[in-house]
């Protein structure tokens, strides 16, 4: 949690612009700066399942299941509020199994930036992959040359409605000006289609399905921001193996695809990597930890927030968020391509609940890399 000092002591909770925020200009009635300044098109948004678990009227946060069952499971603790759109996908788990996957995934970062590991190779063979333990392979098939993915790239941008609620983040937590995001190329990443009677075959490039995708994001040619925008490992059919991607390595590379297109581009220009922005955050576990982070911080729900590490209260907070289905694989693609962004530190995690102001009643996080 962003630490302020005063007179010796750490202060645990910070609300970014209080008093702007809480008076904020509903939408409407200020002309939007992103306003047509990208083509009509828009962004489907994550598809929630057709028979979504029931959430019930949401409640007080229940105290964590010791050597029970998670959140959300029949039997175990009661659903977590909805602080996010939708009804909410998945299970939440236990605050100590996320923060203990948080702390590794972040040790092991750090791990890998101090002995200066190589970078997981990205090869154009299927015979040069040498499959290991998942995460920790030391190379990868390049997706775009892939038989078993198919690339939908989009060079439409995204709409001013897309972006609305990023210009509720600050450019002092960002080390970005959100007004700069205005347009980057989308890409989507689908399973290949098997047809019986037809072979192999791709979707239309006109008309693709939107509810199978494996990764979609926006990509900065400039390097400085992703957004991402859904990840479905599930829409993977594709067998362990050396074709097999996993989902954080097939957003690393579409990424780095998009920041070497411009003219004159070189791989360095990943080095400008600044934040990732998780968009229309729907996961139950990720609201399950914003709900008892911001209790345990006593910031109301209807805030944005800053969450770096500090005291060990302040440190488990942040473990937590980094241990969530939504930022613990944007972490190993990080350790896996540590040199390619820099060394950068994992500097801070911010925010946004449905419920605070700018938040388009849609619940967006940015992982804030310096």
């Amino acid at each position: 949690m962003k630490a302020f000092a005063g007179k010796g002591a750490l202060l645990l909770a910070a609300i970014l612009g209080l008093q702007q925020l809480s008076s904020g200009v509903p939408v409407g009635t200020t002309p939007d700066p992103f306003e047509d300044l990208l083509p009509r098109g828009g962004i489907p948004r994550p598809v929630v399942p057709d028979k979504p678990v029931p959430v019930p009227h949401a409640g007080s946060k229940p105290p964590d299941p010791v050597g029970g069952k998670p959140a959300g499971h029949p039997g175990g603790a009661a659903e977590v509020p909805r602080l996010g759109s939708g009804l909410g996908i998945g299970n939440a788990k236990s605050m100590e199994e996320y923060r203990i996957k948080g702390s590794e995934r972040i040790s092991g970062y750090e791990a890998a930036v101090s002995a200066n590991r190589p970078d997981t190779r990205v090869v154009d063979d299927a015979s040069q992959v040498k499959v290991e333990e998942p995460g920790l392979q030391e190379s990868y098939l390049n997706i775009f040359k892939n038989k078993a993915y198919f690339e939908f790239g989009d060079d439409r941008g995204m709409r001013g409605a897309d972006l609305r609620e990023l210009t509720a983040f600050k450019a002092e937590h960002l080390g970005l000006d959100p007004s700069s995001i205005k347009q980057m190329k989308q890409i989507t990443i689908k399973p290949k289609i098997e047809d019986s009677t037809k072979g192999t075959s791709n979707p239309s490039q006109n008309n693709p399905p939107p509810t199978d995708f494996i990764s979609q994001g926006g990509y900065d040619r400039e390097g400085r921001y992703i957004i991402a925008q859904g990840g479905f490992k599930a829409n993977d059919k594709t067998p362990a193996g050396q074709q097999r991607v996993p989902v954080h390595e097939i957003a690393w590379q579409a990424f780095a695809s998009v920041a070497k297109e411009s003219k004159g581009a070189q791989a360095s220009r990943t080095k400008n990597l600044k934040v990732i922005f998780l968009m229309d955050i729907q996961n139950k576990g990720f609201w399950s930890i914003a709900d008892r982070n911001y209790k345990e911080a006593g910031i109301p729900t209807n805030q944005m927030a800053v969450w770096e590490r500090g005291d060990a209260a302040a440190t488990t907070r942040f473990e937590r968020f980094v241990g969530s289905d939504n930022i613990n694989g944007k972490v190993i693609a990080l350790t896996n391509h540590h040199n390619a962004i820099g060394n950068k530190k994992l500097a801070r995690i911010i925010t946004l609940p449905k419920e605070a102001p700018g938040s388009q009643n849609r619940f967006t996080a940015a992982l804030v890399l310096e």
